[in-house]
């Protein structure tokens, strides 16, 4: 069912205290980018899965492929998450773990979220680098290689923020608050 009443047609019973990303939450449920785990709740404090967080994204930039084909040893044709995955590989968004599989079912580091978040943004070419400064994360020293650009120029475009304290955890799991948030900014740039 499309909504065209956004905010008054996709409700949670347990965001309500999350002012800081319940319109972020409302707003893509409502255009069905994202989901709820049932029974009227998101479970924002939950960690978001690899695949979860990937088919926010690629149906939030409008980048799904149902021509992609899987190079994954654990994304089937039938699975939910399938298109969205093998678009992302196809573009370059993700390139799985060194034994073949994509990890659908893990959950996703702070630091990953930010890398996908980054290359989807790129490919869409949309305004994250060049904005700001980055912010000056107290743990900045514990973010991987492979993610200290996207950690710097999605925080420097304030898509990106850290947990309190001026800490990003970069390894920390990310909740799907965490996640719907992240997804919105960069729906919003569309």
């Amino acid at each position: 069912m499309k909504c065209f009443l956004p905010f008054y047609c996709y409700t949670f019973n347990d965001i309500a205290g999350l002012g800081w990303a319940q319109h972020s939450i409302q707003a893509l449920a409502a255009r069905e980018i994202l989901l709820g785990i049932g029974d009227h709740t998101f479970g924002p404090q939950l960690d978001v899965t690899r695949a979860q967080f990937l088919k926010m994204l690629m149906l939030a930039l409008e980048l799904d492929d149902v021509n992609a084909v899987s190079t994954f040893q654990d994304v089937g044709l039938n699975d939910w998450y399938y298109s969205s995955v093998t678009a992302a590989a196809k573009l370059g968004i993700v390139q799985g773990r060194p034994d073949g599989t994509f990890g659908a079912n893990e959950s996703i580091s702070r630091e990953e979220m930010a890398l996908m978040a980054y290359r989807a943004a790129q490919f869409a070419k949309l305004p994250v680098t060049g904005w700001g400064e980055p912010a000056l994360f107290t743990d900045a020293s514990g973010i991987s290689g492979y993610a200290l650009e996207a950690v710097q120029s999605m925080s420097g475009a304030n898509i990106i923020q850290g947990v309190g304290k001026d800490n990003f955890a970069p390894k920390a799991h990310a909740t799907r608050a965490q996640a719907a948030v992240i997804v919105y900014r960069l729906f919003q740039l569309m």
